[in-house]
Order: structure tokens, then C-alpha cells, then sequence
């Protein structure tokens, strides 16, 4: 699911440049892709993702429903809670929509390729956001605090480099508190015990 994003994006950005044979190559490879692991997860792990292989504990898509909110807001685990400057990655997104509305691109070509990578960021977030809510049982667990939303993290950096280039001051806040939090979590990790998912790292 996490190629998805990838390819709809490259074969929407081929088809706007009518290069119509890239843009079914180019959907066929990855299509044929993800036919390939799907086919190779069911053989190995008993379904289409790794995660089929745990135990299964009878809870489904409306139980874990509530992940979407969790991996970003829950007060001990939740990825705003130790890096609040990714918050920066929602205004970029936010960003990206009014720029789409407004229509800058048709008048600046650079402005073009930055929407088009934005909306390749705001996909690839999407879809790891889908993935890691409905494939882990609880937003909480035995892992560092962001640990199923970490694969996005670069994607949800460079948006964040978008927002705080349109919002410095909230921004610098942001970035000095998530710097705080990482330093408290360091000394903490070598003055005392270690607890909880600390523990685990250990």
C-alpha cells in the first residue's frame, strides 16, 4: 500500500506530460510490484502484509480505528508528543492545498514541480498514516514513542521545511521545544532507570 502513492503520482505526472507509454510502463512495474510481494506475503506470512503473521487477538478495522489519532496525539506515545515540530508537516499539507487553489502554477513553472513533489510528500505520509493505524494493535506498545509513523518521517521533515518557511516564529517554538524533549529524554536515559519503552530499547 505504501507504493501506491508513488505510482499514482508518477503515472498522473506522465500522463499530464502526454508520454502515455512511460506512464503505462511505469504502472504496469509497479502494479506488478506490489502483485509480487502481496503474492509472496500470503505464501510466507498467511496474508497480504508481515503483520498477518502475528497472533491474531480478534480485534479489527473499528478497533483500530482509533490509531489514526493515537500515533500522533496519545500523551505517552504519540509521534507530536516527542517531535511537536512535525506538527509543521500539516501546515505544509495545508500549504499545499491553498496553492492548489489558487493557482500559482500556471503562471510560475517552478511552482509546478514544487506542488507536485508536496503532493508526492502529503501520499507517501498518507498512506504510511493508513498502514501503521491499521496494522498495529495500539497506538501504545513496547517501541520508541513514533516508531510505526517513522518511515515518513523524511517525507513529513520536508513538508515541515515547507510550513516553517511560512510560519518561522511557531516554527522556531516548535523546533526548540522537540530539541528540549530530546535532550530530557537523553538525560533521563543515563541518570536513571530505565522504564517503559526506554526499557525496551535497553
Amino acid at each position: 500500500m505504501k507504493r501506491l502513492p508513488i505510482a499514482v503520482c508518477l503515472v498522473r505526472w506522465t500522463l499530464a506530460q502526454r508520454r502515455r507509454l512511460v506512464a503505462l510502463t511505469t504502472a504496469e512495474l509497479l502494479l506488478g510490484s506490489l502483485v509480487f510481494y502481496a503474492r509472496l506475503n500470503e505464501t510466507v506470512f498467511g496474508g497480504p502484509l508481515p503483520s498477518a503473521a502475528r497472533a491474531q487477538d480478534g480485534s479489527g478495522l473499528a478497533e483500530r480505528a482509533p490509531n489514526l489519532l493515537g500515533l500522533w496525539l496519545d500523551p505517552q506515545t504519540g509521534l507530536l508528543r516527542w517531535a511537536p515540530v512535525l506538527a509543521l508537516a500539516f501546515w505544509g499539507a495545508w500549504l499545499l492545498a491553498r496553492s492548489r487553489r489558487t493557482h500559482v502554477a500556471a503562471a510560475i513553472p517552478e511552482r509546478r514541480e514544487a506542488e507536485r513533489v508536496a503532493e508526492l510528500l502529503v501520499a507517501t505520509v498518507g498512506a504510511h498514516w493508513l498502514v501503521a493505524a491499521f496494522t498495529v494493535d495500539s497506538a501504545e506498545g513496547p517501541w520508541f514513542p513514533g516508531l510505526p509513523l517513522f518511515a515518513a518521517v523524511p517525507a513529513m521533515a520536508a513538508l515541515a521545511a515547507w510550513g516553517i518557511r511560512h510560519a518561522r516564529p511557531a516554527g522556531g517554538v516548535l523546533a526548540v521545544l522537540t530539541l528540549a524533549l530530546s535532550c530530557w529524554v537523553l538525560g533521563d536515559a543515563w541518570t536513571g532507570a530505565a522504564e517503559g519503552w526506554m526499557s525496551a530499547a535497553h
